[in-house]
């Protein structure tokens, strides 16, 4: 099944972040996107139904993981978190995010549609689908997604579709003895407004069921036996509301970021200070990429070539440089066809920058380091193995950690120093419980290294590696684990999801402290998603992004007095934020 909603996806565009996304490989996902990745999940109502007789439980997809909760060290105090609503007992199970009814593994299935009927309870609908197997075939299975129109895969229309995946069902002569019409009849209901099948041509399998709805609605699905009948329960009312999302709520008096801000957007690298958002480049040309360095008071930032493709994500580019104001822009290093991943090293004399030397598809991408003076680029290992290497970090002012991709979908992650190249991230992934890296994040001051790692039953944790790529520590609290930020002192802001889903993101922040322990700051609903993040002092400053290409804004929230407040609103994606 899924959900939809009417807006323009964006599933592995550049700019986008958490909106909706299927993870797929993280460290593919954050070069294309130049951003961090996190996989989207929804929010699980806990609360009860009644069980369908003969049914089997539905399964959430994929399980958590394993989860470390270190006892929590002194940190600043925050502000004291709403208390958790409590649950429904009659809609326990029901949730927003993927589900599965019976095996997914378990292969092509023949069966006959006899009825599909609806009841209506009084907190949920349900829809049956009564099937007749027979003893040679498999038992029928399904996957449940809940998508809204911004989703790509979406071809239902209307504000929201649950669509219920059948995908090895056969194209036997039972399917055909089915009442498979267009249209499937619902009446007296009033969460679901219509449903219909959607039969792919030209295949010898699958077929969705796709329900309309007028918003998200958590809903559970079970294979029932005796007879056998697919069951699928939609719960009346949503739990998300307009204060869902506490990252879009203002609190308290106004909040303001007490350094800078720099980021992107409509193609400018622009700065907030003091209560003034200021267009620092206002150019033709389209900046795709930027970083920021007090001690070198200069900006990096790659440009695209005047004129070149609209795709600026696959245009050729340069790194350039400017005065914090945005003054003396000038051409620093060209060395290849493009420019990505700006990063200074802590004295500022130099700058880390990810390029693409050639037009091979995919990419083969490399590392170059480059004098803030104006000296030749450098290569910082061989362009011709089997690495496409990206996202570089300063360590310290001499050694970098960075991720890399292999065309076979292997990931890593390596330490250079001085040339001498160290490949920490096997270690990590072979024969363990992860199959792939993220893009790392090294703490500035130099005390550690951070990193998302898709497990191998689903979902991710944050890996927390010391400065030689030993690992120190494991943080699995759901379903997936994100690294944000780190602060300047070496306290790690994360975000964890509970559970895939298309539609919405049911997430937890987290500060941990320099020398351990994890205390939760927030947590809430969205259906949009979270940009990047940056923190000065205790003050937390992100982009909370819309579905599709915007709306998205810039928010500032102070974590000790609880005030939160935007800073800036744009039509379209805000992206790059640095400070």
């Amino acid at each position: 099944m899924k959900c939809y909603q009417a807006v323009p996806a964006l599933l592995c565009a550049a700019a986008l972040l958490l909106t909706g996304c299927t993870q797929i490989s993280i460290a593919e996902e954050e070069r294309l996107r130049s951003t961090t990745t996190a996989v989207v999940e929804t929010v699980v109502v806990e609360v009860e139904v009644p069980p369908v007789a003969g049914a089997e439980t539905p399964t959430v997809l994929p399980t958590s993981g394993p989860t470390t909760t270190p006892a929590p060290t002194a940190l600043p105090t925050a502000i004291p978190l709403p208390p958790t609503p409590a649950p429904d007992p009659a809609l326990v199970g029901f949730s927003l995010c993927d589900q599965v009814a019976g095996d997914p593994l378990g292969g092509r299935f023949s069966a006959r549609v006899t009825a599909i009927t609806t009841t209506v309870e009084a907190k949920f609908e349900r829809i049956e689908i009564g099937l007749d197997v027979p003893d040679s075939s498999v038992a029928p299975h399904a996957l449940a997604r809940c998508l809204s129109a911004a989703d790509a895969s979406n071809q239902a229309g209307g504000a929201y579709t649950l669509l219920v995946g059948l995908d090895d069902w056969l194209h036997d002569d039972l399917f055909r003895a089915s009442t498979v019409s267009p249209t499937i009849t619902i009446s007296g209901t009033t969460a679901i407004s219509g449903a219909s099948y959607q039969v792919p041509q030209n295949v010898d399998a699958g077929a969705d069921i796709a329900i309309s709805l007028a918003q998200p609605l958590p809903y559970k699905i079970a294979l029932a036996q005796n007879p056998t009948r697919l069951v699928i329960d939609i719960a009346k009312s949503s739990p998300i509301t307009d204060t869902s999302d506490l990252l879009t709520q203002p609190a308290g008096t106004d909040a303001q970021p007490p350094t800078p801000l720099y980021y992107l957007q409509d193609g400018d690298v622009w700065s907030y200070d003091g209560g003034q958002a200021t267009n620092l480049t206002e150019s033709f040309e389209v900046e795709t990429a930027l970083a920021v360095s007090v001690a070198a008071k200069q900006i990096a930032f790659c440009r695209v070539e005047t004129g070149a493709a609209a795709d600026a994500a696959l245009a050729a580019s340069s790194l350039w440089t400017m005065a914090l104001d945005g003054s003396d822009a000038a051409e620093l290093a060209a060395p290849g066809r493009t420019c990505a991943d700006p990063a200074f090293s802590p004295d500022g004399a130099q700058i880390a920058f990810t390029v693409d030397e050639g037009s091979a598809t995919p990419p083969r991408l490399s590392i170059y380091t480059v004098p803030t003076n104006g000296s030749d680029a450098n290569r910082l290992a061989s362009a011709t193995d089997e690495w496409s290497r990206f996202a570089p970090q300063w360590l310290d002012d001499d050694r970098i950690v960075y991720a890399a991709l292999a065309e076979d979908s292997r990931s890593t992650v390596f330490i250079n120093a001085d040339g001498a190249e160290e490949d920490i991230g096997a270690a990590l992934t072979v024969g363990s419980a992860y199959t792939s890296l993220g893009r790392p994040l090294a703490a500035p001051d130099g005390s550690g290294i951070a990193v998302e790692a898709i497990r191998a039953e689903g979902g991710s944790s944050l890996l927390l590696l010391d400065t030689n790529g030993a690992q120190r520590a494991e943080i699995a609290t759901g379903y997936a684990t994100r690294p944000l930020t780190f602060a300047e002192d070496g306290k790690l802001y994360y975000l964890s999801t509970e559970c895939a889903s298309s539609v919405a993101q049911n997430y937890r922040i987290f500060r941990r402290g320099a020398t351990g322990g994890d205390t939760p700051i927030g947590y809430g609903t969205t259906l949009g998603g979270f940009g990047q993040f940056a923190t000065s002092d205790d003050t937390l400053s992100y982009v909370a992004l819309g579905r599709g290409l915007g709306p998205s804004a810039l928010w500032a929230w102070d974590i000790v007095s609880g005030n939160r407040a935007k800073l800036v609103e744009s039509p379209r994606v805000i992206s790059g934020l640095v400070r």
